[in-house]
């Protein structure tokens, strides 16, 4: 017990260093990711090539970093030198020129890029690569109401969990039942994915919410 209680404090010893050298240089919180190493990984995970016949269903929500710009506020007034630490200065406002009167930093506009740099762009790169031997279909989520209303964060990260479980529905307070009814299709989208593979199959229409 005693062995095992020192290895695990080195270990978290060792994440935290490695946490704060990655964050110094790019723009995230989350350290650990695939590497490729030329050998079991050779490129991007979104690159790849597959070899499964199997059909895939990929989405995110509308406004995902809304979430991390709210209650991180270096990210929201980050520069692009951690958005694109590997570009130079034309290069990075090459991947900027498509939003409108772009200028870092700017707390508005950085929601948005990161949003297409974390969930919308790599998930159209998979569905690319992955759809040219399957079948792939993908989905946005767009509601919010409740405290994300309140909060500014619209269809952030995560506002499509509860709904998909049915709990917490308390956090859309004020449009409780259209919740519900939007968990309640997504339920059958979802399970006919599972079933078929094809998301468009039959639904059962709800009268009573």
């Amino acid at each position: 017990m005693i062995y095992w209680t020192f290895f695990t404090d080195r270990l978290l010893a060792v994440n935290h260093k490695l946490e704060e050298f990655v964050r110094e240089k790019i723009l995230g919180i989350t350290t650990f990711a695939p590497v490729i190493d030329g050998q079991f990984l050779t490129e991007s995970v979104y690159k790849g090539s597959f070899f499964t016949k199997k059909p895939m269903m990929i989405g995110s929500t509308q406004n995902e970093a809304r979430l991390f710009t709210r209650f991180t506020p270096h990210v929201a007034e980050e520069t692009d030198k951690k958005f694109f630490p590997y570009m130079n200065k034309k290069e990075s406002q090459g991947r900027t020129c498509h939003y409108h009167n772009f200028h870092f930093p700017n707390f508005l506009e950085n929601r948005k890029l990161l949003t297409g740099i974390m969930y919308t762009v790599p998930k159209y790169w998979l569905a690319d690569s992955y759809s040219i031997e399957n079948s792939v279909y993908i989905y946005r989520f767009d509601f919010y109401s409740g405290i994300f209303k309140l909060l500014n964060l619209k269809a952030c990260h995560i506002i499509d969990v509860p709904i998909q479980f049915d709990i917490g529905m308390y956090l859309y307070s004020g449009n409780i039942l259209k919740a519900k009814r939007l968990g309640y299709y997504m339920h059958q989208y979802i399970g006919n994915f599972d079933k078929t593979g094809n998301p468009n199959g039959k639904i059962l229409f709800l009268k009573t919410i």
